[in-house]
């Protein structure tokens, strides 16, 4: 019997519209606490000033926020990083769930060795891919690395 291994997973996640209007959210209720204060006018103007560049830049950097996710059997989980694809190992404390993904996992420096840099975390809401997308993600995580 021969034994089929299974395509390949890929997957391009975009930016989440549903991650954009929170954050387009709290930075407003963080206006009007900042104008509802009892700060002098200054410090109000100071704030403001703030908190709308802060808000600028996080939605312009969503959404530039583009990446590649891929699995293989043969070399595992890849990232895209600066247009190329890292070998990247998934840690267990990754959570899932039906609305978002906090992925936890470090790169590995170099294929085959277990040395690898600091945690990181990437969001995944449901919105960044389409409905099939995300579930094939949700399904094959909790396959291989999720216990």
């Amino acid at each position: 019997m021969s034994q089929q291994s299974e395509p390949a997973l890929l997957l391009a996640i975009k930016p989440s519209h549903r991650l954009r209007a929170t954050l387009i959210l709290i930075h407003t209720l963080a206006l009007v606490a900042s104008t509802a204060n009892d700060l002098g006018l200054i410090f109000k103007l100071g704030l403001i000033t703030i908190i709308c560049l802060q808000g600028w830049l996080a939605v312009k950097r969503l959404k530039n926020e583009q990446y590649i996710l891929k699995y293989t059997e043969s070399l595992g989980w890849q990232l895209s990083k600066d247009h190329d694809l890292v070998s990247i190992e998934i840690l267990d404390s990754t959570v899932l769930t039906p609305f978002a993904i906090f992925l936890h996992y470090r790169e590995r420096v170099q294929p085959g060795f277990r040395t690898t840099r600091a945690k990181q975390t990437r969001l995944i809401l449901s919105d960044a891919l389409a409905n099939e997308d995300y579930r094939h993600l949700f399904v094959k995580l909790k396959i291989t690395h999720i216990k």
